[in-house]
């Protein structure tokens, strides 16, 4: 039904809230209006000379930083009001801003200013939204899954509706909104339709939390939808990227097998190596005040997670152009798995960029095993992360 109270609508009428004190939208629409009186085509290419060409500035950029901190854009029940609104315009005290205006000032952004990590979040919720709504004009609309995988940062109150929020968006009749049920079993039921549909484990290599976090107790290959900040999964990316998917598997399928109370998922495995070790993992930078006590927090993390994955990827061999088992030498081994490989296409591009972050490796390494400067940089740099807190 809402789906079609809002693709019905002439015309959907956004509200973000009233101004805090700055003006948010004005320096915004200096712009729209400029972008407007020109023909996109005769836009430079570069992005820098096309910010230059229109005035767009840091006052321009913290606008747009401002804007996107609403809580609107994290809400889950917004996504379908914007997707599917014929048109959409935005609200924020007496000044308004269309939709359509909005996008093209972020691709305008996209790619030159820093706009900070906290409101990645929001780019990347309106990006996604921008193709929910291509797709839909293109009679193309997306599975629940492909739907749920964008918009994993966006918040509910209720659980459940991190996946009822998004039925109205998608094509498949995967799942009915039943409120009846425990979030925990929105989530199994979900995940159990969707493994004897396609007859593959792709549902559940989505990212979920520890399951000590689990807060209702979700068995392990059930994804816990309701968590927020997790990394996108591997086998899923072409979802996320609108890319043709690809199969170790073939067209082979998989029959599903579960235990009586539906709790157990049953497979057959192949056993292909063995995990020695693990490496840290680099957790995004999302301060909720950006200030120099978070920012050397973060390099010294950052420092940290680096020179534990160097260790771990040199190992006991002499040096990186040691042969590996495949053959291959350790340096070729190491990137293709730190970048978790990369289409045939892209490997030389990558394998050249992987030489530069390498070399700077090997500057550290050695200067590091002579204690040069960057041993009492890096210990420079870690007291005074302690001393600001």
């Amino acid at each position: 039904m809402m789906r079609q109270i809002y693709h019905q609508a002439r015309r959907v009428l956004i509200w973000l809230g009233p101004q805090d004190g700055q003006d948010t939208l004005g320096p915004l629409l200096e712009i729209a209006q400029k972008l407007k009186a020109i023909e996109p085509s005769t836009l430079p290419k570069d992005h820098a000379a096309r910010q230059r060409y229109l005035g767009f500035t840091d006052t321009h950029v913290l606008s747009l930083a401002a804007l996107l901190s609403r809580t609107w854009f994290r809400r889950v029940w917004i996504v379908q009001e914007a997707a599917l609104a014929r048109d959409a315009i935005l609200y924020c005290g007496p000044q308004s801003l269309a939709w359509q205006e909005l996008c093209r000032l972020l691709d305008l952004e996209s790619g030159v200013n820093i706009i900070g990590p906290n409101y990645q979040v929001g780019i990347d919720l309106v990006q996604a939204i921008r193709s929910h709504r291509t797709a839909i004009g293109n009679n193309a609309s997306k599975t629940l899954l492909d739907v749920l995988l964008h918009h994993r940062p966006s918040l509910a109150t209720d659980p459940k509706d991190k996946v009822h929020g998004f039925l109205g968006l998608c094509i498949d009749d995967i799942i009915q909104a039943d409120y009846r049920l425990a979030s925990r079993e929105v989530y199994k039921l979900l995940t159990t339709r969707y493994l004897l549909k396609d007859c593959n484990l792709e549902v559940i290599t989505a990212s979920s939390s520890p399951i000590s976090a689990h807060p209702n107790s979700l068995p392990s290959w059930v994804p816990d939808w309701s968590a927020t900040d997790v990394a996108s999964p591997l086998a899923l990316r072409t979802k996320l990227l609108s890319e043709m998917s690809y199969y170790a598997a073939g067209e082979s399928k998989w029959t599903p097998k579960f235990s009586d109370d539906g709790d157990m998922l049953g497979v057959e495995v192949q056993f292909i190596d063995e995990i020695v070790e693990l490496g840290p993992v680099r957790q995004p930078y999302r301060p909720t005040t950006p200030d120099a006590r978070s920012l050397f927090k973060q390099l010294r993390t950052e420092c940290n997670v680096s020179n534990s994955w160097q260790k771990i990827c040199l190992g006991d061999a002499s040096g990186w152009d040691s042969e590996y088992l495949t053959g291959e030498t350790l340096f070729d081994v190491s990137w293709q798995i730190l970048l978790a490989g990369c289409h045939p296409s892209e490997y030389e591009t990558c394998r050249e960029q992987s030489k530069r972050v390498w070399s700077m490796f090997r500057k550290y390494l050695l200067a590091h095993r002579l204690r040069l400067m960057p041993l009492w940089a890096f210990g420079l740099m870690d007291n005074i992360a302690k001393l600001t807190g």
